[in-house]
C-alpha cells in the first residue's frame, strides 16, 4: 500500500453481510436513522446518472468501524471513520475519472455483487475486485474511474471512507 498507493484485499468482509437486493428505484437515498425506513429520497444521483446511491445504510454502520479496524492493521495507521455509501450500477453506466474530497483520504471500494467484470482504473492501472473483496486506495490522491460502460445486469459497490488520525 505504501509503495503503490493501493492494495487489493481479497476477503475484506463476508459478502452475505454486505448483500442487499437489487433496487427498483434510481436516484439517491440518504438514511437519517438506524432503521431501513428512516430516509429521504431524491430521483437524481449526481455522480452516475441512473444509478442508485444509498448514504449511511443502517446495515453497514457496524461494518464501517469493523473494516476500519482491519485497515488499521493492514496499513499500520490509526484512522477516523468519515462516511460510507453503496451504489448500484446498471448496464450502460460509466464512472468518469476523478479524485475524491478530503473526507476520502483513505478509502475502500468493496464489491458486494456483480454480474460481469468491470475493472476500476487507479492511476492508469486496471484492477478487478472479487465479490467480497475490496480495493484500498488513496481517494484524494489517486485519480480513479471505471472504463467504458458497464455491460452486466448490475453491480453493487460499497464505498467506505476514512482519514488518518495524524492528519
Amino acid at each position: 500500500f505504501d509503495r503503490d498507493g493501493y492494495l487489493v484485499i481479497k476477503d475484506l468482509w463476508d459478502p452475505k453481510e454486505l448483500c442487499v437486493p437489487v433496487p427498483e428505484m434510481r436516484g439517491q437515498i440518504n438514511y437519517w436513522g438506524k432503521k431501513e425506513d428512516q430516509f429521504t429520497f431524491t430521483d437524481l444521483e449526481g455522480q452516475v446518472e441512473g444509478s442508485l446511491a444509498c448514504y449511511t445504510r443502517p446495515q453497514y454502520l457496524h461494518i464501517h468501524s469493523g473494516i476500519r479496524l482491519k485497515l488499521e492493521k493492514v496499513i499500520g495507521r490509526k484512522l477516523y471513520n468519515t462516511y460510507y455509501y453503496d451504489r448500484f450500477y446498471f448496464a450502460g453506466q460509466g464512472l468518469a475519472l476523478h479524485a475524491d474530497r478530503p473526507a476520502c483520504e483513505i478509502s475502500i471500494t468493496a464489491c458486494i455483487n456483480k454480474t460481469d467484470d468491470w475493472p476500476i482504473i487507479v492511476e492508469g492501472r486496471k484492477i478487478e475486485i472479487p465479490i467480497g473483496g475490496a480495493l484500498l486506495y488513496l481517494g484524494v490522491e489517486d485519480q480513479h474511474a471505471r472504463p467504458g460502460l458497464y455491460q452486466g445486469d448490475g453491480m453493487a459497490q460499497l464505498f467506505m471512507h476514512y482519514v488518518d488520525q495524524l492528519g
